[in-house]
């Protein structure tokens, strides 16, 4: 008897042993879902990919492929593990998060309107190099976002829910005396009532 699993993906190659059905998140839901025991949900497709997951009776395991799983707890059945995409995005996060502060200190919006009206306005824009950055959530998304900034020679403070002395690490009590001196402000956070607001 084969393992049966739920993938996002028709590109995704399973084992031998492993019967794969295919769900990316739309409207139209696989028939026979009753043997499914391993479900990797679809990446960012909204509440309904997780709602699946009270209609599989078999379930015993759920992969979601973002660190954050909040929304997925409280539909999970007794006894069905859950696991979270923890790392599997940290170095694309913090790509995508110096490529925005490099286009604000850059002023790349501004260029890109100029260069589209035939314009070449030359103005003074700041460098990240020597920048005070204040990154607040240092976590391994966090972690990755400093290595990128120190390689780009910014002076890093890093405030996390609580001090890590030993790791140079602030907490987030200390906040208001360390806002003032920043450049920029990372905010790279969990989803949580504690960060809302």
């Amino acid at each position: 008897m084969s393992a049966r699993v739920l993938l996002p993906w028709t590109d995704i190659e399973v084992p031998e042993g492993v019967e794969a059905a295919y769900y990316d998140g739309g409207e139209a839901v696989p028939d026979d879902l009753g043997g499914v025991e391993f479900y990797v949900l679809p990446y960012d497709r909204g509440p309904e990919p997780p709602k699946l997951i009270k209609e599989l009776p078999a379930l015993r395991v759920v992969q979601s492929l973002s660190a954050g799983v909040e929304a997925v707890v409280p539909l999970l059945p007794s006894g069905v593990r859950l696991a979270n995409g923890r790392g599997l995005h940290d170095l694309s996060v913090a790509e995508h998060a110096l490529a925005l502060i490099h286009a604000a200190q850059r002023d790349l919006p501004r260029w890109f309107a100029q260069q589209a009206r035939g314009e070449w306005v030359r103005e003074h824009t700041r460098s990240l190099a020597d920048s005070r950055v204040l990154l607040v959530g240092h976590g391994s998304i966090g972690q990755a976002i400093e290595r990128q900034l120190v390689a780009a020679e910014a002076v890093v403070t890093k405030v996390a829910s609580r001090p890590r002395a030993a790791e140079g690490v602030h907490g987030v009590a200390e906040l208001p005396e360390l806002l003032p001196a920043a450049d920029i402000v990372v905010l790279i956070l969990p989803d949580t009532p504690a960060t809302r607001g």
